[in-house]
């Protein structure tokens, strides 16, 4: 066995990269803690019905949307049909108005339609809480969902945004700016 006289430099690599290696498996570990205390809570808020309270609006509104995979495979009588009219969202606020009705809905949203909604909301909308004109595939369901410091009496399931007949002359004039489930 032959031992070679190591350089300054080297023997601070050796130890850098062995420090690098403790660290590297701490930091798993430390992560592996986490996402099991994260789970762990997860499924204590499920079993204990949880609504969130000490969340932010945002928060909120996503711990809401959260469920909609199951709430949208759920048995359902009514089928996804055309609807058109205004979404108003905001912190607190996913709000949908059918095109010649006064009811207020709260828009539970499949994932893709999610992310057109954002996408859509965000360049249309000309202010906080601007209602903006969406052709939609949905269906209206009895329900009671509460964000924030809203109750909404009936939720519509939106699966799919017709991107073609959004872009069009909207069927019905806006309702006023603001929040449609306060103004009800």
């Amino acid at each position: 066995m032959r031992i070679t006289s190591l350089t300054l430099s080297q023997m601070t690599a050796l130890l850098v990269l062995g420090s690098g290696c403790v660290d590297y498996e701490r930091a798993k570990q430390t992560e592996a803690e986490i996402r099991a205390r994260r789970d762990a809570m997860t499924v204590a808020r499920k079993q204990g019905g949880d609504k969130g309270g000490g969340k932010g609006g945002g928060e909120k509104l996503q711990g809401v949307n959260r469920a909609v995979g199951e709430a949208l495979s759920r048995k359902n009588e009514a089928p996804f049909e055309e609807m058109h009219g205004y979404i108003v969202r905001g912190t607190d606020e996913s709000s949908f108005r059918r095109c010649g009705s006064s009811r207020v809905y709260y828009t539970r949203l499949a994932p893709p339609a999610a992310a057109q909604v954002a996408q859509r909301y965000r360049f249309r909308a000309n202010a906080l809480l601007s209602p903006v004109y969406f052709a939609v595939m949905g269906r209206l369901v009895d329900d009671t969902v509460t964000v924030g410091a809203h109750t909404y009496t009936a939720v519509i399931e939106i699966s799919d945004i017709l991107g073609d007949k959004s872009e069009g002359t909207p069927d019905c004039a806006p309702p006023p700016r603001g929040s449609m489930v306060a103004s009800r």
